[in-house]
């Protein structure tokens, strides 16, 4: 009786202090929460405080140097390497500035769809603007039926496209060289003779210059450059 009388009295201490165990574990869990909650807030505060630092330093770089493009810049930007003509209503105020600093300049030319655009375009010394653009534009054509596309600026001609394995020929004339190198131009019919047979036409920039032309090769205009191009396509 004694024994049970014993052993009662430590089971009821037992269950006495089992809530002052609970109660000290749940408020050291709570504590570590809290240490936990408040390191996350400091970590928060810190990455907040270097991310303004560093858009205050990126703002400062870019105000010492407004035509520099950045990669952030790059990822919006419309300028692609070696590109050497664009619509300016496509461009934003940096793209515009940049290439004005690199050595590009304004004009408004007809496209070849016979409407007047305005272009940014790079001044080469070699080449016209007419002539860059006309070639831009022939090609982003020409992608709609394939993307075996070549230019060159030697004496091969100024685009060749690949279609069924065989490859076409266009040059692009703006009538300067008729006028002061016709061996020039002869070596140049002779090559597209020899290399393309009958798969290589002119494209002259004006259509001034077709009658001209047309006595020493077939002779497309921007009035049916498309409609040759379709028919390439369409007669294979």
């Amino acid at each position: 009786m004694r024994i049970l009388l014993i052993f009662d009295f430590l089971n009821m201490k037992h269950e006495l202090n089992k809530p002052e165990k609970v109660q000290k574990k749940y408020t050291e869990k709570k504590i570590s929460k809290g240490v936990k909650k408040t390191k996350e807030k400091a970590k928060e505060k810190h990455s907040k405080i270097c991310k303004k630092k560093e858009n205050e330093e990126n703002d400062e770089e870019a105000a010492k140097h407004p035509n520099r493009i950045t990669p952030e810049m790059y990822t919006k930007s419309k300028i692609v390497p070696d590109q050497k003509v664009y619509l300016k209503k496509e461009l934003d105020e940096s793209d515009l500035a940049f290439l004005t600093s690199e050595g590009f300049i304004e004009t408004e030319q007809t496209n070849i769809d016979g409407q007047k655009r305005n272009y940014i375009v790079f001044n080469d010394k070699f080449e016209s603007p007419i002539h860059i653009i006309c070639i831009k534009e022939i090609v982003d054509y020409l992608k709609d039926f394939t993307e075996e596309i070549k230019t060159y600026r030697t004496v091969m001609p100024d685009i060749v496209f690949t279609h069924n394995n065989k490859e076409h020929a266009i040059e692009v004339e703006t009538g300067v060289i008729i006028k002061r190198d016709k061996k020039k131009l002869r070596n140049k019919i002779d090559l597209l003779n020899k290399r393309y047979g009958n798969n290589w036409f002119f494209f002259v920039t004006n259509r001034n210059l077709e009658k001209e032309y047309s006595k020493l090769g077939e002779t497309s205009t921007k009035r049916n450059i498309k409609s040759k191009i379709n028919k390439i396509f369409q007669n294979y």
